[in-house]
């Protein structure tokens, strides 16, 4: 427990808390938690539980029995967002940026799509009926499109104005985790660098930060990507397979999509897997436990943190419990312990600054 020495002392700690919490509250996704020291009541809140997910699917090359192979598996991805109650938006964008050809506008394998997302509906949300086959069905995004990759500036565009109010309104939301996953049997082919893709997404989701090192950041990008020479020949061999060809290269290393989803916290996963279904939920495990991540707003005395859920404790374990991840100054929820949507979490801690 807190010793407090004085009045004086007491209402310098209440003070500093309140000004840690404004902080807490400028930018990136609002925590809504009030973290005051062991002794102290804590006011708590339901658990962020906004996350907006773009799909980002290459529709040239080896990527129609592919998208065949997502769709089979897509309920392991889907299946934690519906029972958990999560306020999802879902859409897809392909990486043919090409105009939109007013002759067959609505048909990927055929037309560019200008950076604007396809399919119907649009914007998956929980209230579309069978959410599962919705984006099993928007997901099939063909594969006779340009060869040209825009995997990565694609984001930079239809994130952006004039689409983000155009053509993408309302997908992207204030106050919503920022999930990008990227398919793709070959890597980015433009000049574009990761480290700009990452800048970019500094710029419209910017990590929260208590000025101590520490930051949560607000997104996240995934790769379902050829990893190695392995998984080339793995895919290559479906080539072989689809277009009754042998020994002809289909296939190229990820290796601009894997470092930035290296460098933003996200998963790597072979994208020529027979079964989507183990990359998909480690796709989504990960997106669950960064978007659900309580920011402390004061460095900790790690042995004293206490979390709940509504009234019930949760213990501190890797496997279905959380952990305390100091880089991001956070508290981790993992396996069962992933919060529902409106779970009331509590968190009790003494900072490591407290005035004693």
């Amino acid at each position: 427990m807190i010793n407090l020495m004085s009045k004086k002392n007491s209402q310098t700690w209440i003070a500093a808390s309140l000004a840690g919490l404004a902080i807490a509250g400028c930018g990136g996704r609002d925590p809504h938690f009030d973290i005051l020291g062991k002794s102290q009541s804590l006011v708590s809140a339901p658990v962020n539980n906004k996350v907006d997910i773009l799909w980002v699917i290459r529709n040239a090359g080896l990527m129609g029995p592919i998208q065949t192979n997502l769709a089979n598996s897509i309920n392991s991805f889907m299946s934690s967002f519906v029972t958990k109650g999560f306020d999802y938006q879902i859409a897809v964008l392909t990486t043919d940026t090409r105009a939109v050809d007013p002759v067959h506008p609505n048909d990927p394998n055929f037309s560019g799509q200008d950076s604007c997302i396809v399919g119907t509906p649009q914007i998956i949300l929980p209230t579309t009926p069978n959410p599962v086959n919705a984006l099993a069905t928007n997901s099939n995004v063909g594969f006779l499109g340009s060869t040209n990759s825009h995997q990565l500036d694609v984001l930079s565009t239809a994130l952006a104005a004039p689409r983000l109010t155009g053509c993408n309104n309302g997908f992207m939301r204030p106050g919503a985790y920022l999930a990008v996953i990227e398919l793709s049997d070959t890597d980015d082919d433009t000049a574009t660098l990761p480290a700009a893709t990452a800048a970019f997404l500094d710029s419209v989701k910017p990590a929260q930060s208590n000025g101590n090192g520490a930051a949560l950041a607000a997104y996240s990008v995934s790769a379902f990507v050829v990893e190695n020479a392995s998984d080339k020949a793995q895919c290559d061999a479906i080539g072989d397979a689809t277009f009754h060809t042998h020994g002809i290269s289909y296939s190229e290393i990820g290796t601009k999509l894997m470092s930035l989803a290296s460098s933003t916290g996200g998963v790597v996963s072979n994208i020529c897997a027979a079964d989507f279904s183990a990359g998909l939920l480690s796709v989504a495990t990960r997106i669950l436990e960064q978007s659900t991540a309580v920011w402390l707003a004061s460095v900790p005395n790690v042995s004293t943190i206490q979390v709940y859920e509504n009234t019930g404790f949760i213990p501190q374990d890797a496997a279905n419990g959380w952990t305390f991840d100091a880089s991001k100054n956070s508290v981790i929820f993992h396996g069962n312990a992933i919060p529902a949507s409106n779970t009331v979490i509590t968190v009790n801690y003494t900072p490591t600054d407290i005035v004693r």
